[in-house]
């Protein structure tokens, strides 16, 4: 299993890049959110754009988005390139209430024979929560064929009736709050 951090967006809401904002004591929100994936994972690698490739640190490997202004579906496929027969545990940078104990019923709860272990959203039980979530490598390698097919939309390939859903009740909600603005930051 190998761990992914969705850092490559622009947060044009945010106004600055948010996978640097620190909640944890200094510590970049992008850095603390991939080592909670290293107690899980073999190992960890930051989705990025072309222009946060200057600001990495070299904690962590780094996988450059090839397909930048696509939304997370276009890390997601830049990481499943890479190392194509991984499944891999995806976490997005903006959820500051992320921990252990989520990725742990993640991890629990997964079976390969399924092509994504994922939580439903507490507010709307149609919506599947796309992170943090396992991706089975059978289910990315679909997802680039339907992406050079022209889909975009990562909720879609989630709610298709092919795909098998290992969908697991979230006991804490507020754990998967994200982070899109300055005003969330103070929710």
């Amino acid at each position: 299993m190998l761990g992914l951090v969705l850092a490559g967006g622009k947060s044009l809401r945010m106004g600055r890049d948010k996978s640097l904002i620190s909640y944890h004591g200094g510590v970049p929100h992008r850095i603390w959110t991939a080592q909670l994936l290293e107690h899980f994972c073999d190992t960890v690698y930051l989705s990025i754009n072309q222009s946060q490739s200057h600001s990495e640190n070299g904690l962590y490997s780094t996988i450059l988005d090839k397909w930048p202004d696509t939304g997370p579906l276009g890390g997601i496929l830049s990481a499943y390139l890479s190392q194509p027969a991984a499944s891999w545990m995806i976490c997005s940078c903006d959820m500051p209430e992320l921990n252990d104990s989520v990725l742990q019923r993640l991890w629990n709860a997964r079976t390969p024979g399924f092509h994504v272990t994922c939580f439903q959203s507490g507010s709307n039980p149609e919506f599947l929560e796309p992170f943090p979530a396992i991706y089975e490598a059978h289910f990315l390698a679909r997802a680039f064929t339907q992406f050079e097919a022209g889909e975009r939309s990562l909720q879609r390939l989630l709610q298709s009736r092919d795909c098998l859903k290992n969908v697991v009740t979230l006991t804490d909600p507020g754990s998967l709050r994200n982070v899109n603005c300055p005003a969330d930051i103070d929710r």
